[in-house]
Protein backbone atom coordinates (compact mmCIF):
# COMPACT_ATOMS: atom_id res chain seq x y z
CA UNK A 1 0.00 0.00 0.00
CA UNK A 2 1.30 3.51 -0.87
CA UNK A 3 2.57 4.97 2.11
CA UNK A 4 0.24 8.20 2.03
CA UNK A 5 -2.77 5.67 2.45
CA UNK A 6 -3.49 4.49 6.14
CA UNK A 7 -6.09 1.30 6.49
CA UNK A 8 -7.37 0.37 9.73
CA UNK A 9 -10.80 -2.22 9.51
CA UNK A 10 -11.65 -1.60 12.71
CA UNK A 11 -12.67 1.80 12.45
CA UNK A 12 -16.51 1.64 12.71
CA UNK A 13 -16.90 5.41 12.78
CA UNK A 14 -19.76 7.67 10.92
CA UNK A 15 -20.94 10.88 10.20
CA UNK A 16 -23.92 12.29 10.24
CA UNK A 17 -25.61 16.11 9.63
CA UNK A 18 -26.95 17.61 13.11
CA UNK A 19 -30.28 18.31 12.68
CA UNK A 20 -29.98 21.23 15.03
CA UNK A 21 -26.78 23.08 13.64
CA UNK A 22 -26.21 21.20 10.45
CA UNK A 23 -22.77 21.26 11.27
CA UNK A 24 -21.39 17.12 10.43
CA UNK A 25 -20.53 14.89 13.72
CA UNK A 26 -18.31 12.28 13.53
CA UNK A 27 -19.04 9.48 16.41
CA UNK A 28 -20.93 6.23 16.82
CA UNK A 29 -24.37 5.62 14.87
CA UNK A 30 -27.28 4.77 17.05
CA UNK A 31 -30.75 4.45 15.99
CA UNK A 32 -34.10 4.61 18.03
CA UNK A 33 -37.87 4.68 17.37
CA UNK A 34 -39.31 7.33 19.72
CA UNK A 35 -43.26 8.17 20.99
CA UNK A 36 -46.23 6.57 20.15
CA UNK A 37 -45.58 7.01 16.54
CA UNK A 38 -42.76 5.17 16.50
CA UNK A 39 -40.42 8.03 14.28
CA UNK A 40 -37.45 7.20 13.39
CA UNK A 41 -34.27 9.01 15.30
CA UNK A 42 -30.58 8.82 14.44
CA UNK A 43 -27.81 9.78 16.48
CA UNK A 44 -24.35 9.55 16.59
CA UNK A 45 -22.68 9.26 19.61
CA UNK A 46 -19.58 11.86 20.61
CA UNK A 47 -17.20 10.90 23.61
CA UNK A 48 -15.62 13.97 24.92
CA UNK A 49 -12.83 13.67 27.29
CA UNK A 50 -12.85 15.18 30.14
CA UNK A 51 -8.87 14.58 31.31
CA UNK A 52 -6.63 12.06 29.69
CA UNK A 53 -7.35 8.35 31.03
CA UNK A 54 -10.45 9.16 33.07
CA UNK A 55 -14.08 8.18 31.39
CA UNK A 56 -15.19 10.98 29.08
CA UNK A 57 -18.82 11.64 29.09
CA UNK A 58 -20.86 10.67 25.76
CA UNK A 59 -23.41 13.42 24.38
CA UNK A 60 -26.07 11.99 21.90
CA UNK A 61 -26.77 14.69 19.03
CA UNK A 62 -29.46 13.77 16.98
CA UNK A 63 -28.80 13.67 12.79
CA UNK A 64 -30.45 13.68 9.69
CA UNK A 65 -30.88 10.46 8.10
CA UNK A 66 -30.57 11.09 4.58
CA UNK A 67 -27.39 12.54 5.94
CA UNK A 68 -25.53 9.54 7.22
CA UNK A 69 -22.04 8.22 5.87
CA UNK A 70 -20.07 5.10 7.13
CA UNK A 71 -16.24 5.56 7.61
CA UNK A 72 -14.54 3.41 4.75
CA UNK A 73 -11.57 2.93 7.41
CA UNK A 74 -9.41 4.51 4.36
CA UNK A 75 -7.15 7.83 4.96
CA UNK A 76 -5.69 9.22 1.63
CA UNK A 77 -3.23 12.03 2.77
CA UNK A 78 -4.09 11.87 6.14
CA UNK A 79 -8.09 12.56 5.19
CA UNK A 80 -10.51 10.60 6.09
CA UNK A 81 -12.76 8.49 3.04
CA UNK A 82 -16.26 8.35 3.90
CA UNK A 83 -19.27 6.93 2.03
CA UNK A 84 -20.88 9.38 -0.24
CA UNK A 85 -17.57 11.36 -1.04
CA UNK A 86 -16.51 11.51 -4.64
CA UNK A 87 -13.07 10.23 -6.39
CA UNK A 88 -11.99 11.37 -9.53
CA UNK A 89 -10.72 8.78 -12.24
CA UNK A 90 -6.89 10.16 -12.93
CA UNK A 91 -7.90 9.28 -16.64
CA UNK A 92 -10.35 11.94 -17.76
CA UNK A 93 -12.66 13.88 -15.97
CA UNK A 94 -15.07 10.71 -14.54
CA UNK A 95 -16.67 11.37 -10.84
CA UNK A 96 -17.35 8.51 -9.14
CA UNK A 97 -19.39 8.27 -5.81
CA UNK A 98 -18.17 5.87 -2.53
CA UNK A 99 -20.58 3.58 -1.70
CA UNK A 100 -21.50 0.17 0.57
CA UNK A 101 -23.48 -2.75 -0.64
CA UNK A 102 -22.88 -5.06 -3.71
CA UNK A 103 -21.23 -4.64 -6.92
CA UNK A 104 -19.82 -6.37 -9.88
CA UNK A 105 -16.24 -5.30 -11.83
CA UNK A 106 -16.29 -4.54 -15.33
CA UNK A 107 -14.33 -7.92 -15.72
CA UNK A 108 -16.88 -10.26 -13.72
CA UNK A 109 -18.70 -13.07 -14.76
CA UNK A 110 -22.24 -12.68 -14.50
CA UNK A 111 -22.66 -14.61 -11.00
CA UNK A 112 -19.59 -12.75 -9.49
CA UNK A 113 -20.46 -9.76 -6.55
CA UNK A 114 -18.74 -8.04 -4.49
CA UNK A 115 -19.76 -7.25 -1.43
CA UNK A 116 -18.11 -4.00 0.60
CA UNK A 117 -17.31 -0.42 -0.52
CA UNK A 118 -16.83 0.48 -4.23
CA UNK A 119 -16.80 3.25 -6.69
CA UNK A 120 -20.00 4.15 -8.65
CA UNK A 121 -18.77 5.59 -11.88
CA UNK A 122 -22.70 5.69 -12.95
CA UNK A 123 -23.01 5.29 -16.86
CA UNK A 124 -19.04 4.77 -17.04
CA UNK A 125 -19.42 1.09 -16.86
CA UNK A 126 -15.91 0.47 -18.05
CA UNK A 127 -13.88 1.68 -15.04
CA UNK A 128 -13.29 -1.35 -12.02
CA UNK A 129 -15.30 -0.47 -8.55
CA UNK A 130 -13.60 -1.77 -6.18
CA UNK A 131 -12.76 1.31 -3.49
CA UNK A 132 -9.24 -0.61 -2.39
CA UNK A 133 -7.99 -0.30 -5.89
CA UNK A 134 -8.56 3.60 -6.46
CA UNK A 135 -7.75 4.84 -2.93
CA UNK A 136 -3.66 2.93 -3.85
CA UNK A 137 -3.79 4.21 -7.65
CA UNK A 138 -4.58 7.68 -6.78
CA UNK A 139 -1.59 9.57 -7.11
CA UNK A 140 -0.80 12.34 -4.56
CA UNK A 141 -1.99 15.14 -6.19
CA UNK A 142 -5.41 13.72 -6.71
CA UNK A 143 -8.17 14.16 -4.17
CA UNK A 144 -10.70 12.29 -2.52
CA UNK A 145 -13.62 14.71 -2.81
CA UNK A 146 -15.88 15.38 0.65
CA UNK A 147 -19.21 15.39 0.26
CA UNK A 148 -20.91 18.12 2.05
CA UNK A 149 -24.15 16.79 1.81
CA UNK A 150 -25.80 17.87 -1.70
CA UNK A 151 -28.50 14.83 -2.19
CA UNK A 152 -27.09 13.01 -4.82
Amino acid sequence: MPENVNYSPDRMLCRGKSLQTGQWITGYFLRTQEGKEKKLCCYIAVNEMIAPELPGKQNLIEVDPEFICWHTGYQKNGVDVWENDRIKCRSGNAIGIIRFGTYQNVIDGPKTEHDGFYVDWGKNELLRKDLGYWIAALAEEDNVISWEGEKS
